[in-house]
């Protein structure tokens, strides 16, 4: 797949329609985390006993795993620079386009 992407993404970059190819996504997922939750409900059941009350109730703490998932990738996100204004197109992007185009 990897070289499948990189032959997509050098000869078809300023194709005018998206070129997906099957691949891998790494997606943030919201998890609970278990140790900080038991560790913020413990802190509070001691300042709760301190103070002589109930407990208060502790929110869960919740953390970020990141999680690879299979979809497709769009491959040549570019926008072909011949149809874009030409004020809008960068020096770099110019430069980036004569390059892979021309090999230069």
């Amino acid at each position: 797949p990897a070289k499948l992407q990189s032959l997509v993404k050098t000869y078809s970059e300023f194709i005018n329609f998206p070129i997906k190819v099957w691949g891998e996504k790494t997606v943030p997922k919201e998890v609970v985390d278990v140790e900080a939750t038991e560790k913020a409900r413990e802190e509070a059941k001691k300042k709760a006993e301190e103070e002589g009350k109930e407990p208060e109730e502790v929110k869960e703490v919740m953390k970020t795993e990141y999680e690879n998932v299979p979809d497709w990738i769009v491959q040549n996100e570019n926008k072909p620079i011949w149809i874009r204004n030409p004020k809008e197109v960068s020096k770099e992007e110019y430069n980036g386009y004569f390059k892979t185009t021309f090999r230069e």
